[in-house]
């Protein structure tokens, strides 16, 4: 199951009680979301940089490209918390019947992703391990325009 399949998937005790009107056990099913979350984040990134090296050899990762996949991998694991935030904040707008902002904040962050690439990429020379930064970078964004949302609507 993905990082999307899960933020969904805390999403809808949200958006029942959301949609119940209960504003106590809405805030209780967020706090929740937030700490499951969280706790599955670290738990994900720390399974995934263990387990990194290995699953590129089980994939037969060519020798001349190992260790740069070994540190792109590194940075998306580290940053995947971001991922995880927008994705929590985003399926906590969609529980609250926004679909808009989540996917302003995307559109956002994809065109962002693309500028950051290449200025680590081109400009820094950082090679793959920029185009992973870029892509956390992104992701934060995402997830800081989604909170910000989110804060004016409380």
């Amino acid at each position: 199951m993905g990082i999307l399949g899960l933020a969904q998937g805390f999403s809808i005790p949200i958006a029942q009680e959301f949609g119940k009107g209960d504003k106590a056990r809405v805030k209780r099913a967020v706090a929740m979301s937030l700490l499951l979350s969280a706790a599955l984040s670290i738990l994900l990134t720390l399974l995934g940089l263990a387990a990194r090296g290995p699953v590129l050899r089980l994939l037969k990762t060519p020798e001349d490209i190992f260790d740069s996949a070994v540190a792109y991998i590194t940075v998306l694991f580290i940053g995947l918390s971001a991922v995880m935030a927008y994705n929590m904040a985003s399926s906590i707008l969609r529980a609250f019947g926004d679909g808009r902002t989540p996917l302003i904040a995307m559109v956002v962050a994809s065109a962002m992703n693309i500028l950051l690439d290449l200025l680590f990429v081109l400009v820094f020379r950082w090679g793959v391990v920029g185009a992973a930064v870029a892509t956390v970078i992104a992701q934060v964004l995402a997830f800081l325009y989604c909170a910000l949302i989110l804060s004016k609507s409380q």
